[in-house]
């Protein structure tokens, strides 16, 4: 074999080489963090307060998983909460995020079913306002 060929060779070793890495890139998937992170960045000052609200308590806030729920407990210094949410972001696939609205018991539990949940990494987000504040507490769980 002559170096030509062996020239040949190799350019279409490396041209088939590309190919093969852009249909595998072209099968990922490429979800956004967050379709709208620009504003949701523009409100990260409000977030720091609401953080910042929830002060001295953020490790009285507890997260428990069974088998059957996700118990989330907070304490009733920080509650009634008026309105709220409970974000279950899951960071791998933005179709297997979940949005409950916070509702409290009397006793400052919620219980979350666990029979929409994939297994997998999820940030519980938990966002609610109350006692004319914003409050903001986020935990990471794997279920």
């Amino acid at each position: 074999m002559n170096w030509g060929k062996g020239i040949v060779i190799a350019f279409v070793l490396f041209i088939a080489m590309i190919f093969l890495f852009i249909y595998l890139g072209s099968r990922e998937s490429s979800d956004l963090v967050s379709e709208d992170y620009y504003a949701q960045e523009l409100q990260y000052e409000d977030r720091i307060i609401a953080i910042r609200n929830v002060g001295g308590w953020k490790d009285s806030i507890q997260l428990n998983v069974t088998a059957e729920a996700i118990i989330l407990t907070v304490p009733l210094a920080l509650l009634p909460a008026e309105t709220g949410s409970v974000d279950l972001f899951r960071p791998s696939s933005a179709a297997d995020d979940k949005l409950f609205d916070f509702a409290p018991d009397a006793t400052g539990k919620q219980f979350i079913p666990r029979t929409a949940l994939k297994k997998g990494s999820y940030v519980v987000k938990l966002k609610w306002e109350g006692q004319g504040k914003t409050y903001y507490w986020e935990k990471n769980i794997i279920l």
